[in-house]
């Protein structure tokens, strides 16, 4: 059972700074002790991509895709999170600007992204779309990147250098490196007697020895044998001492440094002595003390500084009052701090869903990485979405003008959100502006209210009635929205719009229909149902202005239902829009109505009258109909379309050529249930529990804070 929160490994993995040793702790009170060095930190900011590492080994990322940087074998970007190919034996990564390295669990270095000045290490000037093995080594034990050149030191503390298609060359003969940390066009370094040592470019005196002379070769900085970490940004660096004292120098344009005057050596950050780490962006820093507090300094032109209300600060500024931070990462203008429940949180510059939320926007405040739950029970509705995750939590996203998420609130959510009330609901029907549900306890509950305003408006769950014998419901579409139950009994109920035994004015409370007490399921259309009686017959009532009663009639609309042909063994039934499709109990599909867009794959345009088989195949496992075209998974676990295209969903054109034929969605095998949503939109759960959404996204029913999906994405929580 996945909790809403990510576990991630307590490993670094970091933009400029990479580390060897594990320890530390801190947070709720417990105070980290002098000269620990953090453990490795959970993800890598590049300049618009990141990285997170889980506990499982496995590798994600999001963001730009300019040079291949998230590894999936594309250059397209992307706002959510998705793995990096299917390895789950990862265990550091760096990233660079537009690249990256990783460390696997056998000791062997992979790169990918931007590599047009060779620094990847892999003898060419091509950009690598996937991760990609450099050499045969298996003894590499940390590394860092940037811009243009690559570090790393191997297990034997020697230490190596990648600038150009000459791959990595080994930087001197020492073997008593440590730790190593890669800014733009220069390098910091620690031995194991804690001496530091820097060379390449000076522009900014980012080398810290006193100079702005280019630096070839590693020099020391200073006699100082008492530093335990260091990070590089773009030009400027950051240095912990083992008394808990910190030092900055180079650049300080922004105040990133963190002090005042010259800062062409190191020089002391304010006189605390409990700082725990500090990493170095773009013109910002980010700090952690032993006491689990977060602070940050520098420019905030993105809200890198989260709260705080100046464009920049001179000194560290704390980021809200938590204390149970345990790790942080800088990216270029992004951040990403760890807590010490394994949670990931970032915050500032978001332009291209580089801080792993599901949605592009720079976050002032730090906002948890979106994680991957398991569900177990999907509802779907014209334009919103109610889903059960496997831990028992309800959540809800999508339209929510009339409160009938149930959040407490009137506003659309593009991601998902908890409901309020986490009652043991049992079944849900979801309508245009209603929500209604039965308890496990047979009682029956709405909020939100219908387009007619039939039932008065609830903000939270309101009871309906006393009974507590309901055991199904459903909600039909459109501005003439209604809901139909069953109880225990077998009887039929109905409320809300029209369409109820012969009445032209809305019910307010559940009313009988008929006095048939065998009925066994119920699905509601846009102004027709149809139902399934226990003796395997089919019915159907409502409107048939295209002959979606399937009665042989056209324009005829019924106000009880009439029975479909006299066959005895449909299974399954479902409303569209103008269409009705149904399963038999042999596995064939069958459909009738009008055949717009294709939706009935009749092969022509032509509508239908009466239920019409659709192929040949009888391997049928599930089916569910939309406005404009269907969904149905088969036995095999495949998932297939037809009717309005996916490609074409967006434009909500109901007469557009669509797809006559089903249609395969992907090549997976492992869909358990689909459902077509009222505004041709699509949610798929598989077999593993993970939900994923495709089609359009008006009012954000697919959960993953986009526009438009053509391909199923995964939905994530918040």
């Amino acid at each position: 059972m996945l909790k809403s929160k990510i576990v991630w490994w307590l490993l670094f993995c970091v933009c400029g700074v990479s580390l060897f040793a594990c320890g530390g702790g801190g947070g709720d009170g417990e105070e980290m002790s002098e000269g620990t060095v953090l453990p490795a930190a959970p993800m890598a900011g590049g300049a618009a991509h990141a990285l997170f590492l889980k506990a499982d080994g496995t590798l994600w990322s999001s963001g730009a895709n300019d040079f291949g940087q998230l590894g999936d074998g594309t250059t397209t970007g992307r706002e959510t999170l998705a793995q990096v190919g299917s390895d789950n034996n990862w265990s550091r990564v760096a990233s660079g600007y537009f690249s990256n390295l990783g460390l696997k669990s056998d000791g062997t270095l992979w790169a990918w992204g931007n590599n047009r000045s060779g620094s990847l290490g892999d003898g060419s000037t091509a950009d690598i779309l996937l991760p990609t093995q450099i050499g045969n080594d298996s003894d590499w034990g940390t590394m860092d990147l940037k811009s243009s050149h690559a570090v790393a030191i191997k297990t034997d503390g020697s230490l190596w250098e990648s600038k150009d298609t000459n791959g990595f060359v080994q930087v001197g003969s020492d073997q008593d490196w440590q730790r190593i940390a890669v800014g733009y066009d220069y390098t910091l370094a620690l031995k194991t007697d804690g001496s530091l040592w820097a060379w390449g470019k000076n522009y900014f005196w980012q080398l810290g020895d006193g100079t702005s002379i280019e630096r070839p070769d590693p020099i020391q900085i200073g006699a100082a044998k008492d530093w335990i970490d260091i990070s590089a940004g773009f030009s400027h660096s950051m240095a912990i001492k083992s008394d808990g004292t910190l030092w900055g120098w180079g650049e300080n344009q922004y105040g990133q440094v963190g002090a005042t005057g010259i800062t062409s050596s190191p020089v002391q950050v304010g006189s605390d002595r409990n700082w725990a780490k500090a990493t170095a962006g773009y013109g910002h820093t980010l700090g952690l003390k032993r006491d689990g507090s977060l602070w940050a300094w520098g420019i905030n032109n993105f809200h890198q500084l989260a709260d705080f209300q100046e464009g920049a600060s001179l000194l560290p500024v704390q980021i809200g009052s938590a204390t149970d931070w345990a790790n942080i990462v800088a990216g270029e203008e992004s951040c990403f701090a760890m807590k010490t429940d394994g949670s990931v949180w970032s915050w500032g510059f978001n332009n291209s869903g580089q801080l792993g939320l599901g949605t592009a926007g720079s976050k002032k405040s730090p906002v948890l990485v979106a994680a991957e739950a398991t569900w177990n029970r999907i509802f779907v509705g014209p334009t919103h979405v109610v889903a059960r995750q496997t831990d028992g939590f309800w959540w809800g996203w999508g339209s929510n003008i009339n409160s009938q998420l149930g959040d407490g609130t009137d506003l659309n959510k593009d991601l998902p959100v908890k409901l309020l009330d986490q009652s043991d609901w049992d079944q849900f029907a979801l309508g245009d502006r209603v929500t209604c549900a039965t308890k496990t306890d047979g009682t029956l509950w709405c909020w939100g209210r219908t387009p007619l305003n039939s039932l008065p408006f609830y903000g939270s769950p309101v009871q309906i009635g006393t009974d507590a014998d309901w055991t199904l419901i459903t909600a039909g579409r459109g501005y003439d929205s209604y809901l139909l139950g069953i109880k225990t009994d077998g009887s039929l109920w109905a409320w809300g719009g029209y369409y109820l035994d012969g009445s032209t004015s809305p019910q307010q409370t559940p009313v009988q229909f008929g006095i048939d007490t065998d009925w066994a399921s119920v699905d509601a259309g846009s102004g027709h149902a149809l139902a399934i009686k226990a003796d395997g017959t089919l019915w159907s009532w409502g409107r048939n202005a295209d002959g979606e009663l399937g009665l042989g009639l056209p324009a005829l609309d019924q106000s009880v239902p009439a029975q479909v042909g006299s066959d005895t063994d449909w299974s399954q039934c479902a409303s569209g829009e103008g269409f009705s499709i149904a399963r038999k109990t042999d596995g064939t599909l069958w459909a009738w109505g009008t055949n717009n867009a294709g939706r009935l794959v009749t092969g022509t345009t032509y509508g239908s009258y009466l239920p019409v088989q659709i192929g040949t195949d009888s391997d049928w496992q599930g089916v569910s109909a939309g406005s404009s075209y269907a969904v149905a998974q088969k036995a095999d676990g495949s998932l297939w379309h037809w009717g309005v295209p996916l490609y074409n969903v967006g434009t909500l054109n109901s007469d557009m050529p669509g797809l006559s034929t089903p249609t395969r969605i992907g090549t997976s095998l492992d869909w358990a249930v689909s459902t077509a949503g009222g505004q041709s939109y699509g949610i798929g759960l598989k077999v593993d529990g993970s939900l994923w959404s495709w089609g359009t996204n008006i009012n954000g029913q697919l959960g993953d804070g986009s526009a438009f999906v053509e391909n199923p994405t995964r939905v994530m929580l918040p």
